[in-house]
């Protein structure tokens, strides 16, 4: 057997390894916690995709396309396929414990996460595994779940940057290097490519990504910050 063959069925049994688990931790929380008001498979599948890219991220600084495709073959036909299949057959329950949002919200939450991704890609802000996890996580939650996650994910990420620079104390001195090559670009009207000169330190895109999607289950971060800016 080839190596391929080998890896491709180690991949298949992790796989099923992990939706298992999903689902006996989806059926607890749903029976356990008496949650009869929503499903927390995708959520939590969603969630256990997360945790083992950002531990791949951590580790090696890449998240595995063995992940990442699958959970987005996964999420799209959960929402495209199974979710109007359940519907045709009344399968109400099971639609429930699913968890799943339907074509539309699922394409939608897709189509938003991989739009958000590739532009962050050209901007060099998000790396490709960064860009193919985004778009799983759109189109496993849909797009009425997965705005929240982004804008926590985009405040923790602000927040880890911040501190990140503040334990180092790097704030002031890199605020005034990207100060004077900024100045030094628009009065030699040279491009931007030597404007940001520092090595990439900031945590993972995903452990920003991991967190917004937990903090969604309880607080909409957005939401707070535009009520104490409205009273202040």
């Amino acid at each position: 057997m080839s190596r391929e063959a080998k890896s491709g069925g180690s991949d298949l049994c992790w796989w099923v390894l992990g939706l298992c688990a999903c689902a006996v931790i989806a059926s607890v929380i749903h029976v356990g916690f008496h949650r009869s008001d929503r499903g927390f498979f995708m959520l939590t599948l969603c969630f256990m995709v997360c945790l083992i890219g950002g531990w791949h991220d951590a580790a090696s600084r890449r998240i595995p396309n063995r992940l990442t495709y699958p959970a987005m073959m996964l999420g799209l036909g959960a929402n495209l396929i199974a979710h109007p299949v359940l519907e045709a057959l009344g399968a109400d329950v099971a639609l429930l414990w699913a968890g799943t949002v339907g074509p539309r919200e699922g394409l939608l939450g897709f189509g938003l996460c991989a739009a958000i991704g590739v532009l962050s890609f050209l901007s060099r802000g998000l790396g490709g595994g960064d860009v193919k996890l985004l778009a799983s996580a759109g189109a496993m939650l849909g797009f009425t779940a997965i705005v929240p996650v982004l804008f926590n994910t985009l405040i923790v990420a602000a927040v880890i940057g911040v501190l990140n620079l503040a334990l180092k104390g790097a704030v002031v001195a890199k605020t005034q290097v990207l100060a004077h090559n900024l100045l030094a670009s628009v009065v030699t009207k040279q491009g931007l490519k030597d404007f940001y000169p520092f090595a990439k330190t900031e945590a993972p895109f995903v452990v920003s990504l991991t967190i917004g999607l937990i903090l969604a289950q309880f607080i909409e971060l957005h939401r707070v910050l535009l009520d104490w800016l409205g009273g202040v």
